[in-house]
């Protein structure tokens, strides 16, 4: 009867270091990540064979959460915030 107990005292403990285990690498997983669109040296291309902001994002794996960077000379370039439907639309008169 106390090998009985020991094991099963043994298992439960098994199965408790195993579900912490599992959390911990669920919230290391769950971790948001910022992206530099672009990449961190990118810039505009000269060569219209360079890389490009989608050959860019397909090299990248985005998951629920992530967010996006934009670094740009504010007074060479511009990024703009639309709904879906003004952009689908190219409107561009309720720019947030």
């Amino acid at each position: 009867m106390a090998n009985n107990i020991l094991s099963s005292n043994h298992h439960h403990k098994a199965l408790h270091v195993l579900g912490l285990f599992s959390l911990l690498l669920l919230i290391q997983k769950g971790g948001a990540y910022e992206y530099r669109v672009g990449g961190s040296n990118w810039t505009v291309p000269s060569d219209p064979n360079a890389l490009s902001y989608n050959h860019w994002a397909e090299m990248n794996r985005f998951q629920i959460g992530d967010s996006l960077l934009f670094v740009y000379h504010a007074d060479k370039d511009s990024v703009l915030h639309v709904t879906k439907e003004d952009y689908t639309n190219c409107n561009t008169g309720s720019i947030r």
